[in-house]
């Protein structure tokens, strides 16, 4: 059966840096509930839940910290290909020992009262990415499942 995907792409910053993508795939029933989904997730996800937030931030913490201590080489490893290219750098930035210290300077600010500046963060991310100067829609359908996309 026909099935409905969505692309949504932010273009990078620089040549560093990649996109943020979001892959949602459907079948064409489902396609308006696939809608409603991502719309909810992007525009209305709740930014403000503290206790929920610094969980999250602590339980990844406890992970890349057990990690480390299992796995050490794997940083180190990743900590040289940081010095050597581009790709290795936003690896280490985005899981490697960098993203560690990050989590524990992010738990730090929440639990040291700054939780007004975690959200303010948050925010700004969120604004970032549904800025629409930039911002790429890729659909693809058969044309009974997107005869009715507004391609504005």
């Amino acid at each position: 059966p026909p099935f409905f995907f969505l692309l949504i792409r932010r273009p990078p910053i620089s040549t560093l840096f990649p996109y943020t993508t979001l892959f949602p795939i459907s079948m064409r029933a489902q396609a308006g509930e696939l809608m409603e989904i991502m719309q909810d997730m992007v525009l209305s996800a709740k930014l403000d839940d503290k206790d929920r937030f610094l969980q999250m931030a602590l339980e990844t913490k406890a992970r890349m910290e057990a990690g480390v201590a299992s796995a050490g080489h794997r940083f180190a490893a990743s900590r040289l290909q940081a010095m050597d290219n581009g790709v290795g750098y936003v690896q280490e930035k985005m899981s490697g020992y960098e993203y560690l210290k990050y989590i524990r300077t992010l738990v730090k600010r929440i639990e040291g009262g700054d939780w007004a500046g975690v959200q303010a963060d948050l925010e700004k991310i969120r604004a970032c990415l549904m800025a629409q100067k930039g911002l790429v829609v890729n659909l693809t359908a058969d044309e009974v499942s997107g005869g009715n996309a507004d391609c504005d």
